[in-house]
């Protein structure tokens, strides 16, 4: 009997093992384009000065599949090392959207790349994460990011492919939207395997953090739950696409969840107001910062209103000035390491805790588990810390423990598991 029993716990564990390395956000997305091919997938909120591509302003899971489908073949003819670093620089949109689900599904790894970084920043970023293909915009208001690129390739000569969606786009880049226009629907086949997702940490974020499909999806996996987020719903994001809660509160939770993920890619109240009293309902993904802001223009008042507030480290769990009727979730970045999330409760204070992050399991582990270690350390464990660094010029991503856990460089400070305060910390203390 003990041996059946053992048999059968093995063959548990091999086939969540099987799921585990199956989690992809290509083939959520394809498995969602065959379900309901016209239902929405990505959305662009109006402003002042839009960004206007062959995408257009709504796309609907189909039309997303089918482009993301062509940008992966146009990928796949580049004379990119096999599972190379593939830059994003673009602002939150379907371009970006795209741009992502192409390069994993073509096998390579999306480098999310911040649009508000000067040429040499992002040009040490790119030799760091060793970028082979960049891939932008034309303009954005003021911002000629293609031309950034070309300055970039200056200074960068590991750099081989340039392209970009939009207009104005300058000699030696690649027009994306006529090479779409062009290229004609690949025949159905698996995506290849992808490394994963490289985002940037540290105080100055200047350290390439390797993040695996499956670890992205369990990042997302509690959030979705904690935001109580279904396909009857719409997440319209104010985060960049450029870090893991950016990614993981958007377009990887969106997949995920079936809720389609409006953007902005500059900031404009208006059409973002009537967006959202014209469906209370929907989920609103916001920086920390902008919670006083919201608070005072009344939006928090109303008591169907779900509202995502993403911190940042140093972070501290204060009340709320004008605490409102709405579901309010924190999400709490770790320095990319992991996102910690939890409803806030009724005080107007964020609750997150220490301990099993509530969510699914995987081969009986929580996605995420977090303890405070030696010296107050913060130690994490789980699919969704799951990071490699990248790269010979990368710090210490951790001191990695005996039992499986993952001392970080910050300090935390709580009360019975319940977090007060986060702050960064020197290089944590050896196991």
């Amino acid at each position: 009997m003990t041996a059946t029993r053992s048999e059968a716990q093995e063959q548990v564990a091999a086939l969540d093992d099987e799921i585990w390395a199956r989690l992809s956000l290509t083939r959520l997305l394809s498995g969602s384009a065959r379900r309901s091919p016209e239902r929405l997938a990505f959305a662009s909120l109006p402003s002042a000065e839009p960004v206007t591509t062959l995408l257009g302003a709504e796309m609907s899971l189909a039309a997303a599949d089918r482009m993301s489908a062509r940008l992966a073949a146009v990928l796949g003819n580049v004379r990119l090392d096999p599972k190379a670093a593939v830059g994003i620089l673009m602002p939150s949109g379907p371009e970006a959207c795209i741009a992502i689900l192409a390069t994993i599904r073509a096998g390579f790894c999306p480098t999310l790349l911040p649009l508000g970084w000067d040429a040499p920043a992002l040009a040490l970023a790119c030799e760091k994460a060793g970028v082979q293909a960049l891939l932008t915009i034309g303009r954005l208001a003021g911002m000629r990011p293609a031309d950034m690129a070309r300055h970039i390739a200056a200074r960068y000569f590991g750099l081989r492919f340039i392209a970009a969606f939009g207009d104005k786009v300058p000699d030696g880049v690649v027009a994306l939207d006529e090479v779409l226009a062009e290229t004609p629907d690949p025949m159905p086949a698996p995506a290849a395997s992808s490394p994963g997702v490289i985002t940037f940490s540290g105080s100055d974020r200047a350290t390439p953090l390797l993040r695996s499909e499956a670890s992205l999806v369990a990042s997302a996996l509690p959030f979705v739950q904690a935001a109580k987020l279904g396909a009857g719903q719409q997440i319209i994001s104010l985060l960049a696409p450029d870090d893991l809660a950016g990614l993981a509160c958007g377009l990887a939770a969106g997949l995920i969840s079936g809720a389609p993920l409006t953007m902005q890619a500059l900031f404009d109240s208006r059409p973002l107001a009537d967006r959202l009293i014209g469906d209370p309902q929907a989920l609103l993904v916001a920086p920390a910062w902008l919670e006083q802001p919201l608070a005072a223009s009344g939006l928090l008042r109303d008591r169907r209103r779900r509202v995502v507030f993403v911190h940042q480290v140093p972070f501290r769990a204060e009340a709320a000035a004008q605490p409102g009727e709405a579901h309010v979730v924190d999400v709490l970045d770790i320095g990319e390491f992991a996102l910690l999330c939890a409803a806030r409760g009724g005080n107007g204070q964020p609750a997150l805790m220490l301990g099993p992050q509530p969510g699914p399991v995987m081969n009986g582990q929580p996605l995420l588990d977090t303890r405070r270690g030696i010296g107050g350390h913060l130690e994490v464990r789980g699919g969704a810390a799951e990071i490699a660094p990248v790269g010979r010029f990368e710090r210490p991503d951790g001191t990695i423990l005996a039992d499986g856990w993952r001392r970080l460089p910050f300090l935390v400070d709580s009360v019975d598991a319940r977090i007060l305060a986060i702050s960064e910390a020197a290089a944590p203390p050896a196991a």
